[in-house]
């Protein structure tokens, strides 16, 4: 269930990762674990416009978001990523599916 004190962050998300030219990098760890788990980018940029922010931290001195949503497949997922309002852009961190 979405996190209603992260409204703001969660209409911010839709708002980057529905803007046309937006560019989702990913992390090498991120790439590792989404080959290892079977998580597509197909299934993050899904999860993305789709689903709600239920964590907001710190984290190495950047605020990262964790996204909860389902992938095409329906599988439940979360993915953290740090969100770049001033440039368009979301940095994928890590993914698994949730259970």
């Amino acid at each position: 269930m979405a996190n209603p004190a992260h409204h703001d962050e969660g209409r911010r998300l839709r708002k980057i990762a529905t803007a046309p030219g937006v560019l989702i990098s990913y992390t090498d760890h991120a790439l590792e674990r989404m080959a290892e788990r079977g998580i597509s980018r197909l299934d993050v940029r899904h999860v993305l416009k789709t689903g709600f922010v239920a964590r907001v931290e710190m984290n190495k001195g950047e605020e990262t978001w964790n996204v909860r949503g389902t992938d095409l497949d329906e599988r439940d997922l979360e993915i953290v990523i740090v969100a770049y309002d001033e440039v368009i852009r979301i940095k994928v961190i890590s993914a698994w599916e949730r259970r």
